[in-house]
């Protein structure tokens, strides 16, 4: 098997286990930092669709996104902790 073959394999299995700890999850509160900007979210988990999840915001660095919901692909989440009551 090639390497790049391994890397698209491990990619899609790493992939497929966050998207079900996050379908899991739905429901609760998280933290999420995104690599791009980078910046943080915390807020409550409504939906995962496909590979995108679907957050509403309660707090994050940028104030005019609190209140919202972002649709984010999982792949762009760098970090995330789910919130344990």
């Amino acid at each position: 098997m090639a390497l790049s073959q391994l890397q698209i394999t491990m990619n899609e299995v790493r992939r497929a286990g966050v998207v079900q700890q996050f379908e899991e999850n739905i429901g609760q509160r998280l933290l999420i930092i995104i690599e791009q900007y980078p910046f943080f979210i915390v807020g409550g988990l409504q939906n995962v669709e496909s590979a995108y999840a679907h957050i509403l915001i309660e707090v994050s660095n940028i104030p005019e996104l609190d209140d919202y919901v972002i649709r984010t692909h999982i792949d762009d989440i760098t970090v995330f902790f789910f919130e344990r009551v």
